[in-house]
């Protein structure tokens, strides 16, 4: 090597050493991004391919559904009900049962109800759906019963409404225990699911086909 290609050499070196130092956290940013990348790739083509999702439910898991309701008739029609018939035909009518109590409602809440009650008919779904014309207010009004109720600082006797709930659910509860009790088509349920008042999607997933309410 000649002194002229030495010196144009180190010239050469300087100047990269120059650009590393001067750009190193752009590059150290590059090569971190490029590394999570690759990563991310092999990850992905080392996942087995998924099989096709199920339309139903393969299991045969009985399912009680329960719910309570009041003033909830907009949410009924536009999500709740929707979302219901799907988990029907997910699972299929055969292993569901719906039991629904209405609290009194002032909307349409009970009309919104008569017309899912139509449409579990329609699938063939056993349903128990109880509307009923008592509310919180007509049980406060009324005289104290011996449980249930607490002294208010007001100084009187006001309606806990924890155990007047509480009365709403053992009512829709109540089934369980009269289609296990029946002599014909006797039921009995692995789950009880509740879904009052929520807005929920189901979705399946794979290789096991379970579902997802969100």
């Amino acid at each position: 090597m000649s002194i002229r290609q030495f010196e144009v050499s180190r010239s050469f070196i300087r100047r990269l050493l120059h650009f590393l130092r001067r750009h190193a956290r752009q590059i150290l940013t590059f090569g971190l991004a490029f590394l999570f990348l690759d990563l991310v790739f092999t990850l992905q083509s080392s996942q087995p391919a998924s099989k096709p999702i199920n339309p139903t439910h393969t299991n045969k898991e009985q399912i009680y559904i329960a719910s309570l309701h009041w003033n909830e008739a907009s949410l009924i029609r536009k999500h709740w009900a929707p979302a219901v018939l799907n988990l029907v035909r997910y699972f299929r009518k055969e292993n569901i049962y719906v039991s629904i109590v209405e609290g009194g409602s002032w909307d349409d809440t009970k009309e919104a109800l008569t017309e899912f009650d139509l449409e579990l008919e329609r699938l063939g779904v056993e349903r128990t759906i109880e509307l009923r014309n008592e509310t919180h207010a007509d049980v406060v009004n009324r005289p104290p019963e011996q449980t249930g109720w607490i002294d208010s600082p007001r100084g009187r006797k006001d309606l806990r409404r924890i155990p007047y709930l509480a009365s709403l659910r053992n009512r829709a509860m109540e089934k369980l225990g009269e289609l296990a009790a029946r002599k014909d088509k006797k039921r009995t349920f692995d789950k009880v699911l509740w879904l009052n008042d929520v807005i929920f999607d189901v979705c399946l997933q794979t290789p096991f086909s379970r579902i997802m309410l969100m």
